[in-house]
């Protein structure tokens, strides 16, 4: 059995990052194998659920931000989805 020996310190620090930076954005992470993975979008019911309107399907708010790593931390993998989103956000006209 593979153990992940998570590192939860900088797990709860990256939670706390992407929840400062992105209110109303939901997020979810996992771990495997192969590396960790995460995602995360606009909440429909959320204090930016305002970024939704008019979003046509394929956009990146309407299929969110994903990522997946290879041996990587689930940290990691948060704070990357957390940083293509305040990417997407910075660009004109979002």
């Amino acid at each position: 059995m593979t153990q992940w020996e998570t590192d939860t310190f900088e797990l709860a620090v990256a939670v706390k990052e992407f929840e400062t930076a992105l209110p109303g954005f939901w997020w979810s992470i996992g771990q495997c194998s192969v590396g960790a993975h995460a995602s995360c979008a606009v909440d429909g019911n959320g204090s930016q659920s305002a970024l939704l309107e008019g979003v046509k399907a394929g956009e990146p708010f309407d299929e969110g931000f994903h990522c997946d790593t290879t041996n990587g931390a689930p940290a990691e993998a948060l704070r990357d989805v957390m940083r293509q989103a305040l990417e997407y956000l910075a660009e004109p006209g979002q």
